[in-house]
């Protein structure tokens, strides 16, 4: 960020308000995108298929109950 030391007090007030602009801009789509990459087969309705792909988290594997008899013969 060289140069700023030259820049007049107005044009320093004028940069900072393009830069609050530009971040309020990007706020909403990276909150889509945070929101996207914690969905998966466990907390919505798409197919378990989708769980694989980069930057999802696993779900964690369910157990079956027992029912306290013995496994088959």
């Amino acid at each position: 960020m060289s140069g700023l030391e030259e820049l007049a007090h107005e044009e320093l007030i004028g940069l900072v308000v393009q830069l609050r602009e530009a971040n309020a801009a990007l706020e909403d789509p990276v909150r889509r995108l945070e929101r996207q990459v914690l969905r998966n087969s466990g907390n919505s309705s798409m197919p378990p298929a989708t769980d694989d792909l980069p930057g999802w988290p696993i779900p964690a594997p369910k157990r079956a109950r027992s029912s306290g008899r013995k496994r088959g013969k």
